[in-house]
């Protein structure tokens, strides 16, 4: 018998694994251009959604049952990243 729960949780680990490991490249390309031209785009915040993002995996894989509090620290690093990344966008096409 399929257990829904479970591939429930499955795919949701599986998507907030893959939005960090796109926060650490996106980070990564900040890097890059800081180094490059030499401007301060700040790709070291992007650690705080990163962690927040993995606390959460971690908070779901050992602790089963899912809170508002997860939910929250979800919702939160994902506009924490998105602004971010609208940040660093705005530095490397000179529009801030």
């Amino acid at each position: 018998m399929v257990d829904y729960v479970t591939i429930a949780r499955i795919i949701e680990i599986y998507t907030w694994f893959i939005a960090a490991i796109i926060i650490l490249f996106i980070s990564g390309i900040g890097l890059f251009y800081q180094k490059k031209f030499n401007i301060k785009t700040h790709y070291y915040l992007f650690l705080i959604p990163f962690l927040l993002l993995i606390f959460v995996l971690i908070q779901i894989h050992i602790f089963v049952e899912e809170s508002i509090i997860t939910e929250i620290m979800e919702a939160f690093s994902g506009l924490i990243a998105l602004a971010f990344t609208l940040k660093t966008y705005l530095h490397m096409t000179r529009g801030a």
